[in-house]
């Protein structure tokens, strides 16, 4: 599938796209709608971006500032409503590089370059990565009550290493920058070493402060 050199391009608060991930998206804003319109009457396909810190302010009173790596998506579905707003599924395609701002009005359209991640090796490395990110996953107690178990058996089943990472990160991970990290790793063994010393972190972190509650006595403020 032939990606373009200039899409729109939507930037959006804690959201980190990720290739073969399907997003559903709730279209209202007016200048949404026509993206959508155009979109749908073209390629079908635009750009999601995660919001990037501008401590510039360069983007003040503009779209929020995206990240230099985002994901292109193709328009699976779309329905308009009675409201004119839209519901539509955006499938994620490939990673791609923001190269500039083309223009803002009426919606912001980019210029882009496809990015092509590493072919996975399924190495020693990743398969040992994989089978203890797996253990964490179960561990967390919190992830499981959210996650239901079919879906993690489905994504334990996926047999190419680079699908497996990128729908785990997207679907479990809560770390906004995390993912992003995951989503800017262009080789694959990276993207597991990402995510697995992410779910490290997280686990210690977990069983300190679920160690530390159990020594402070109920009623007391744990302080001397």
């Amino acid at each position: 599938m032939q990606i373009p050199t200039t899409t729109p391009i939507m930037t959006l608060g804690e959201t980190v796209f990720f290739p073969h991930v399907v997003l559903p998206l709730h279209i209202f804003e007016s200048r949404y709608r026509q993206m959508l319109s155009d979109c749908l009457s073209g390629n079908r396909m635009f750009v999601v971006s995660c919001r990037a810190d501008d401590p510039d302010g360069k983007f003040a009173g503009n779209d929020p500032q995206p990240h230099e790596i985002a994901t292109v998506g193709m328009i699976r579905a779309a329905h308009r409503n009675a409201d004119g707003t839209s519901n539509l599924v955006l499938q994620g395609l490939q990673r791609v590089r923001i190269l500039d701002i083309v223009r803002e009005e009426p919606y912001r359209l980019v210029s882009i370059e496809p990015l092509e991640s590493g072919q996975p090796t399924d190495c020693e490395e990743i398969k040992a990565l994989r089978s203890q990110i797996c253990q964490l996953l179960h561990c967390d107690t919190e992830m499981e009550n959210e996650t239901p178990v079919e879906f993690l058996g489905f994504l334990e089943s996926l047999q190419d290493s680079a699908t497996f990472i990128d729908l785990l990160t997207y679907s479990v991970c809560t770390c906004a920058k995390a993912k992003q990290a995951v989503l800017e790793a262009l080789d694959v063994t990276d993207r597991f070493r990402i995510l697995h010393n992410h779910l490290v972190h997280k686990h210690n972190l977990e069983s300190l402060i679920s160690e530390l509650e159990m020594r402070v006595e109920p009623g007391t403020t744990g302080l001397n």
